[in-house]
């Protein structure tokens, strides 16, 4: 985090997972370089990002899985608070996708769901392993549109070309980033 903020670029030892340490480093440059304030401000954004993700969910399967939601969350989020772990970065994006899911899907607003696809690739991109479940998103986001095949295949389509797009473009900022003696980014 150091050489980024204060060289900035990204050296080779963080280039296993680029995403992962730019997150934090905003976070902590936002902070004025505070640790006590990076972790609070940290935790509120996880706070944040789930209670905006139970607001949905109690619309659509209510209370109760409302609190279930929040307390596994919050025990999850809560192994990694004050750390630097991937996790952490990831976690406030996968929520608001999470969110976008399921308001587009109760409202049946497509701009929300393609929304919720870039923010779960900038999610993915941050922790890499869970990417496997992309291909499971687009056919989610085909079956919930329109009624025959051809639009449903359109909407995967769309959802897939909005998902690289946004890996592409975040592979360009990496990319333009990294140190000359860094070498490539090794995410995948």
């Amino acid at each position: 985090i150091q050489a980024f903020i204060k060289y900035g670029y990204i050296v080779s030892m963080s280039l296993f997972r680029p995403e992962g340490m730019l997150w934090p480093a905003f976070i902590y440059k936002l902070s004025g370089e505070s640790m006590i304030i990076y972790f609070y401000l940290q935790a509120i954004l996880s706070s944040v990002a789930i209670f905006a993700s139970a607001f949905f969910l109690r619309r659509l399967l209510g209370w109760p899985w409302v609190l279930l939601f929040t307390w596994l969350l919050s025990r999850y989020v809560g192994l990694f608070q004050g750390t630097f772990l991937t996790e952490l970065a990831s976690f406030p994006f996968a929520l608001l996708s999470l969110a976008l899911f399921m308001q587009g899907w109760a409202e049946q607003r497509r701009s929300s769901l393609l929304f919720g696809v870039a923010m779960l690739a900038l999610a993915f991109e941050m922790r890499p392993a869970v990417f496997l479940f992309a291909p499971f998103i687009f056919l989610l986001f085909g079956w919930s549109s329109g009624s025959t095949n051809r639009y449903k295949w359109r909407a995967v389509l769309i959802s897939m070309v909005i998902y690289i797009a946004t890996v592409f473009c975040n592979r360009m900022v990496i990319g333009m980033m990294e140190h000359a003696t860094a070498g490539v980014s090794n995410t995948y």
